[in-house]
């Protein structure tokens, strides 16, 4: 087990990876210790990694991440629980989100497979799984239950990037903000075999130019009057079944 951030410190990580080939493996619990800014489970910085088989890895706090690869491309995170926890104490309850998984750029050809991932009912937590300008992600077989309060949050959000596939997971969405699966401006896509219940949009292709998405056989389920699939005009050649 590993306890991380008892004296309330800003900017600390359960585990911080700075090298090629690590891997991290049957750890019981990554748990932080106390609240504060910028706190991360594990923390892939200009490294490459597996992160497999750990019980559970929890955070809480502003800009905090349960797992974060910073241009730490051909890793892999698999069969591990991850949760954003709900404050307790109001007072100290964060104004900035955190998400479950955030890839920044040049985390390239990264593999986030079997993982159970929740987003507890607080006001700011945020995307269960988030990607920026990204290439070749496989996004398969995770739960993610994403539950944010007043922010507009999604359990999954691509942004940018391309080729990358987001098959058979179970998604659930219980509040009004944020969609399943939403693609801003990511291109030729494979979103596919995903079981969605969500409050808002079930898959969301209406950010930016999303084009060449194949969109097939997904179960959907929305509980309001919005959509099952939305696409803008600006996204072209998107092909839906």
């Amino acid at each position: 087990n590993i306890t991380y951030n008892t004296g309330l410190f800003d900017n600390t990580y359960g585990i911080s990876v700075g090298s090629k080939n690590a891997f991290i493996k049957n750890f019981n619990t990554i748990t932080l210790g106390g609240i504060a800014n910028g706190n991360y489970g594990v923390f892939f910085s200009i490294a490459n990694g597996t992160l497999s088989n750990i019980s559970q890895i929890i955070t809480q706090g502003n800009s905090s991440h349960v797992v974060y690869f910073s241009g730490s491309p051909n890793s892999r995170i698999e069969n591990t629980k991850l949760r954003y926890a709900l404050s307790t104490d109001e007072a100290s309850e964060p104004v900035l989100p955190g998400y479950g998984i955030l890839l920044d750029s040049n985390s390239h050809n990264v593999s986030i497979i079997n993982n159970n991932i929740t987003m507890e009912n607080d006001d700011t937590s945020g995307y269960g799984i988030r990607s920026t300008g990204n290439l070749n992600l496989t996004i398969s077989g995770n739960n993610i239950s994403s539950a944010s309060g007043s922010l507009s949050h999604d359990a999954i959000i691509l942004e940018s990037g391309a080729n990358s596939s987001t098959i058979t997971n179970n998604i659930i969405r219980t509040t009004v903000s944020g969609d399943g699966i939403s693609f801003d401006g990511a291109n030729n896509n494979n979103i596919s075999y995903n079981n969605i219940t969500s409050v808002n949009i079930g898959i969301n292709l209406a950010l930016g130019s999303t084009t060449n998405n194949i969109v097939f056989f997904n179960n959907i389920t929305t509980t309001a009057s919005l959509d099952g699939i939305q696409i803008a005009s600006s996204s072209q050649n998107n092909n839906i079944s």
